[in-house]
């Protein structure tokens, strides 16, 4: 009994030792980090961001920060463009890293959206902005060179010689009225060129032509060149390898010569009209003769 007394006792005092000894050991090395600062960290990049989004990202990584006002043309206001020490650099935790923060007499981006190129420029004169870019996009039915939209956004804050960027209306690249050349072309590719003049394909036709490479188209109806108008029912004729009666080539030739032949019985009717007319002349004249 004495004995299983004693045996409790010196594991109550082991277990008591044990746990002595690791908080003596934790709390040391917790003391020594905290006085002696061992822990390290790595230092962010943070130029180039808004002072707000550099001083949260230091916090995240256990640094503190000191803002260094100060002009610079390479970022907008309130945009870090310098940090000390470098990113990637190893340093110790609370460390504090020095930022520079543009603080030049910045202006703010008017609303030039619907000006003229002209207009905006002479704009953007008066409040000392430089453009850096212009960019074109075609717009169908719409008044060349307006202002579509402008980089950094209307409303945003830059500095003393920073620059911008515009996009700008200008003519379709292609005629809106004039069918286009998609022989040789894929289904894709024509569908995106008849998109930019507000057309699309209709009827899709297969076909087998050895002439052509397999999987492109090898006639369309209207014919290139031709006159179109809105909503026009657009075919092609698609080389996939079906086997037909007639190979392209002699479809097209069969329709060309079946213009003709349209245009020679309209030529025919034309000058028989014209005989009719003129007999019809005569025969007036005759009569106010007698």
């Amino acid at each position: 009994m004495f004995e299983k007394i004693l045996n409790n006792k010196i594991a109550k005092i082991t277990i008591i030792s044990i746990s002595l000894l690791i908080i003596l050991t934790l709390g040391r090395s917790a003391f020594l980090n905290s006085f002696f600062n061992k822990r390290e960290t790595v230092v962010p990049k943070v130029t180039s961001l808004h002072v707000d989004d550099a001083t949260k990202l230091l916090k995240k990584f256990g640094l503190n920060y000191s803002i260094i006002e100060s002009k610079s043309t390479e970022v907008p206001e309130n945009f870090v463009f310098i940090q000390d020490p470098k990113p990637e650099s190893i340093v110790k935790v609370r460390r504090t890293v020095n930022i520079w923060v543009n603080k030049a007499n910045s202006v703010e981006i008017p609303d030039l959206t619907g000006k003229t190129l002209i207009e905006a420029r002479r704009i953007l004169e008066d409040f000392n902005i430089q453009i850096e870019r212009i960019d074109y996009m075609p717009i169908e039915n719409s008044e060349e060179e307006l202002v579509l939209s402008i980089y950094p956004k209307v409303g945003s804050k830059i500095g003393t010689n920073q620059k911008i960027s515009l996009l700008v209306s200008s003519k379709p690249l292609i005629e809106s009225k004039i069918m286009p050349n998609l022989i040789g072309l894929d289904k894709n590719d024509a569908a995106n060129i008849l998109a930019q003049i507000g057309q699309s394909i209709t009827f899709v036709t297969e076909a087998n032509d050895p002439a052509f490479a397999h999987n492109v188209i090898i006639a369309t109806n209207p014919l290139p060149g031709d006159t179109i108008e809105k909503n026009t029912k657009i075919s092609i004729v698609l080389n996939t390898g079906v086997e037909v009666d007639k190979t392209i080539t002699e479809v097209i030739e069969q329709k060309v010569e079946s213009k003709k032949i349209d245009n020679n019985i309209e030529e025919i009717l034309n000058q028989t009209l014209k005989e009719v007319e003129k007999k019809e002349e005569n025969n007036e004249h005759k009569s106010e003769g007698e």
